[in-house]
């Protein structure tokens, strides 16, 4: 078996009318985080930035064809010089011929319904949820 690298990566949260959308992970042995839920993403490739891998990667997984997507935060793990880049992107509807190209499929979740299923949901992605919704909260705050 393959052992998996760590490897620096782009991930995109895609924020539908108030929910989050996730993959549902295949149940592998070999794959980070088999049966999990998890933010859409993946490594990025020699000499691709940050966005254009994680535009690529949800082009990939996905049949979005998002043009640009907005920065929330980069994750450092200094110990091994590696990095996840966090991405959203906010849409009103899932289109009507949408498909997941990768995992089991996918769930969108509620952001009360995040918080419930916080086990089920890849640790670090629910720490970038956590992170996006107090964004969106802080937001709304300084907007009155």
């Amino acid at each position: 078996m393959k052992k998996n690298k760590f490897l620096t990566g782009s991930f995109v949260i895609i924020d539908i009318n108030g929910k989050i959308l996730f993959q549902k992970r295949d149940n592998k042995k070999n794959i980070w985080y088999p049966s999990l839920y998890g933010l859409f993403g993946g490594s990025i490739e020699k000499k691709e930035s940050p966005l254009k891998c994680a535009l690529r990667e949800i082009n990939e997984e996905t049949n979005f064809k998002f043009r640009n997507l907005n920065l929330l935060m980069k994750i450092s793990f200094e110990p091994v010089k590696k990095y996840k880049f966090i991405y959203y992107k906010k849409i009103k509807f899932l289109p009507n011929k949408f498909n997941v190209n990768e995992g089991k499929g996918y769930i969108c979740l509620s952001y009360k319904d995040i918080n419930n299923l916080k086990r089920k949901i890849i640790s670090i992605d629910f720490y970038a949820v956590s992170m996006y919704l107090h964004f969106l909260k802080k937001k709304n705050i300084e907007k009155k």
